[in-house]
């Protein structure tokens, strides 16, 4: 799909598939308010209020279309909720320590989940979180014809359940 030193595989996915391959905390359904060649920004229309972000651009894509954003879990930073750095609030559904911090888990409203965020904070499940996104871990393609649904979805009134692995 993609050849390259394993950073340019990482920073640099040609396709959401070498993305996924390379590991996500999650995905949105985006639309691109303003795109440049470089950055984009963009309103997730998978989560309510459709909150903005700004992401870089992976892919090519256009103003005022359909868009997909991958997002990396190294550019999620947990934040309290009332933080003026919060772009998103979440809940903590699953924690882990991992020795030197915790792996987390975080659930929308909507039932998208995000996984593998690290933080050396301690946060009980349960607690609401703000999520503050960094662009250069935001990765914004075009729509795919017959893309994969938003993020892990967990079913309405369904409880998130651990994975084995613990994260």
């Amino acid at each position: 799909m993609q050849c390259g030193s394993p950073e340019d595989l990482y920073e640099r996915p040609a396709t959401p598939f070498v993305a996924r391959f390379t590991g996500l905390a999650g995905e949105f359904e985006a639309e691109t308010e303003q795109a440049g060649s470089s950055a984009a920004s963009v309103r997730l229309t998978g989560l309510g209020g459709a909150p903005r972000v700004s992401a870089q651009v992976a892919g090519p894509v256009q103003a005022h279309r359909r868009a997909r954003l991958l997002i990396r879990p190294a550019a999620i930073r947990l934040v309290p909720p009332e933080d003026p750095l919060t772009q998103l609030r979440a809940r903590v559904c699953d924690a882990a320590f991992r020795g030197r911090g915790y792996d987390y888990a975080v659930l929308f409203d909507t039932g998208i989940k995000l996984v593998g965020i690290r933080d050396e904070r301690r946060w009980e499940r349960g607690a609401v979180v703000g999520l503050s996104l960094d662009p250069a871990g935001c990765l914004l393609f075009p729509e795919e014809a017959g893309a994969a649904p938003s993020g892990h979805r967990v079913p309405a009134g369904v409880e998130a359940v651990p994975d084995p692995s613990g994260v």
